[in-house]
């Protein structure tokens, strides 16, 4: 999925262990977007399981979270405070949102390249869909790799009359440069309150990201079994004392703290 001129990837097949130096590695399906992998590697005899991709409320770009039992879980917690939109309520909130403006087209500017792969699945059925060259190519991509996904229009050189443009990424320079420019906007971004969604323009906006967030992140944390968990970022001291209850054994790795813990 990284395409070119992203150097050269290490190609790997989920489910099939390799070495990384010392470590014996294997990546999972992490549920959360098209290519995105949670990490289990062995260590010290004991099974790893980086889950910061992971999310159980699959996406429609996405197969489901693969979790394998493992002794220690590796969390980042920084969207483990926050109530983040399901898929379905994404699903419901993009199709009001657009019927809302008519028969017109208008422009969904998603946070990122593999969040527009989503909205594209959850937009099928509702009319031409554009995209810039760019994000065209990713999906070409992602069908190249066995990934379904609903036909995807290049953005014409005259602003389209009706359906839905596709633009990835906060750089919104480009998109005010293009035929696009004066079509009303919608934000779908892990932040989207009044200030983000003026910051782009937008006549409204979603909160929803890729990964898990709230009490999601304790389930997956649940269901891989482990019985020590590290964790780190800004809802690291909530989510160790919410799992700490559970008599599971919480590290919370801070940058002095690091190479001590592990």
């Amino acid at each position: 999925m990284l395409g070119p001129g992203q150097g050269a990837p290490l190609a790997v097949a989920w489910g099939r262990p390799f070495r990384l130096g010392r470590l014996a590695v294997e990546l999972l399906p992490a549920g959360s977007s098209v290519g995105a992998a949670v990490l289990r590697f062995w260590h010290q005899g004991r099974v790893f399981l980086d889950l910061g991709a992971g999310r159980l409320d699959t996406t429609p770009s996405a197969p489901a979270l693969a979790l394998e039992p493992c002794d220690v879980a590796l969390v980042d917690a920084s969207l483990a405070t926050t109530s983040l939109s399901d898929v379905a309520g994404l699903r419901r909130w993009l199709l009001a949102a657009v019927a809302g403006f008519g028969p017109g087209a208008c422009t969904v500017v998603c946070s990122q390249p593999t969040v527009a792969l989503d909205i594209l699945c959850l937009l099928e059925g509702m009319g031409p869909i554009y995209a810039n060259r760019s994000l065209e190519a990713l999906a070409g991509r992602g069908r190249a790799a066995g990934v379904r996904l609903p036909p995807l229009r290049r953005l014409p050189s005259t602003s389209p009359e009706g359906g839905v443009v596709l633009w990835a990424g906060p750089v919104l320079r480009p998109l005010d440069e293009s035929p696009a420019r004066d079509l009303p906007r919608l934000l779908v971004a892990p932040r989207a309150d009044a200030a983000d969604v003026a910051a782009v323009g937008a006549a409204g906006g979603i909160a929803f990201s890729r990964r898990a967030s709230g009490l999601e992140v304790d389930a997956i944390v649940e269901a891989s079994g482990a019985h020590e968990v590290i964790v780190w970022g800004a809802g690291a001291a909530a989510l160790c004392a919410r799992l700490g209850l559970g008599g599971l054994a919480c590290w919370h790795l801070v940058e002095d703290a690091q190479l001590e813990l592990v």
